[in-house]
């Protein structure tokens, strides 16, 4: 069962968006506003086009991991939650994993372990992947 009430008398916990790849957030606005309408506060991650480019070739994916931290920490905040559900669609899917994953993302030694661009499980109550 998702978990986008943390209990039967508060707000529904905030939904944060995170596009697929080579997508901007642009092309998610309005599922965003059809959430939003509905009642569940939703946020997108700011992803433009060109965000990806450095993500292409197989290359570090951590300023996409970077975004998402930044918007889960801003969704926490901005709504006073306790948790977001994430919502990710394609490639955005895997990043979200990897992003709740319990083992570092440094392949690539771009970042060091202090990032905390991983192990987000605390921070997220329910992942929707989307192909």
């Amino acid at each position: 069962m998702l978990n986008f009430f943390p209990s039967p008398s508060t707000m529904p916990l905030p939904t944060v968006i995170l596009p697929g790849f080579f997508a901007a957030a642009s092309e998610y606005r309005e599922f965003e506003r059809l959430l939003n309408d509905q009642g569940f506060p939703a946020i997108l991650v700011p992803l433009r086009k060109r965000d990806w480019v450095p993500t292409i070739g197989g290359r570090s994916i951590a300023p996409i991991l970077s975004q998402l931290h930044a918007t889960v920490q801003q969704a926490l905040q901005e709504f006073n939650a306790p948790k977001v559900n994430l919502i990710a669609h394609s490639a955005g899917g895997w990043i979200a994993r990897i992003y709740l994953g319990e083992k570092p993302y440094i392949i690539h030694r771009d970042i060091d372990e202090s990032a905390q661009l991983w192990y987000a499980n605390p921070f997220v109550s329910t992942l929707i992947t989307a192909l």
